[in-house]
């Protein structure tokens, strides 16, 4: 409604409610993480909004310089493979946030 009404402050109140359930999701409540990425994923396809998706990253993504061992028994692996596990059933268009949430950037795929 925020969006499509062009309602500024309504879009911000959004922007912050969403910000602070990614930000309490926590790294250990698969269930948590899994609906924040969905909200967040949904904003981006349908309503073209990334400032979910980047905070989401933000806060899971997993960094460039995380050893195999170390990101094997991470959540957020756990999280993307639950993802990638039906790769040939994914939208094609979450490739690029989840390749981001591995600590890839994905730019180099957009051209």
């Amino acid at each position: 409604m925020a969006v499509t009404f062009e309602v500024g402050w309504l879009r911000q109140d959004c922007a912050w409610w969403m910000e602070q359930r990614i930000i309490a999701a926590g790294r250990n409540n698969l269930e948590k993480i899994t609906y924040c990425f969905e909200e967040s994923y949904y904003a981006l396809k349908r309503l073209e909004i990334k400032e979910f998706m980047e905070c989401f990253i933000d806060r899971y993504g997993l960094s460039y310089d995380i050893t195999n061992a170390d990101m094997i028994d991470s959540p957020e692996y756990n999280f993307m493979m639950q993802y990638l596990k039906d790769f040939d059933k994914m939208d094609k268009e979450m490739i690029c946030p989840l390749l981001q949430l591995g600590g890839i950037n994905s730019q180099l795929f957009h051209n």
